[in-house]
């Protein structure tokens, strides 16, 4: 699995932080005191949860809406029920998901430490190198998931 290297966490470690809602978000990071408000650093809209980080904030929005993905009412507690749209095969969906979801955290960890700006086009890039990698993993009859996983992330 790809690490942060700044914390070392993995996309499976961070699954399990993101549906405990226990990732480092200014929500989080309030309740310890270590911030003085918990206000999301992209869109200054609303409080910056594992729910709005990865579901509600408008560019998680965005992300989800290029994908396909309806993630209206989807909590973090529950990922594993947003409905698949019919671009992005069955097999495997799990894992397109979680890495959804670890590049929209990695992105926001870029703009908000490294002041790097919003970008759409730089995620999805992201998320297709790590599915060509990802896919290195299956056996070799499930690869072409990797390759309509990139399509799908393509698609601007």
């Amino acid at each position: 699995m790809a690490k942060t290297p700044a914390s070392g966490m993995t996309a499976g470690v961070l699954l399990q932080e993101v549906v405990q809602e226990r990732i480092q978000c200014r929500a989080n990071l309030l309740k310890k005191n270590a911030v003085d408000d918990a206000s999301c650093e992209l869109c200054r809209q609303s409080n910056e949860d594992c729910n709005h980080i990865i579901f509600t904030c408008p560019f998680a929005v965005q992300v989800w809406a290029h994908l396909g993905v309806d993630t209206t009412g989807g909590s973090v507690a529950s990922l594993w029920t947003v409905p698949r749209p019919a671009t992005v095969p069955p097999k495997h969906y799990d894992s397109f998901l979680l890495l959804t979801c670890w590049h929209t955290w990695k992105h926001r960890n870029e703009i908000v430490f490294n002041g790097a700006p919003p970008s759409l086009r730089r995620l999805l890039t992201a998320c297709s190198q790590d599915a060509m990698l990802w896919s290195c993993r299956w056996p070799q009859s499930e690869r072409m998931i990797a390759d309509a996983w990139c399509r799908v992330f393509s698609q601007m």
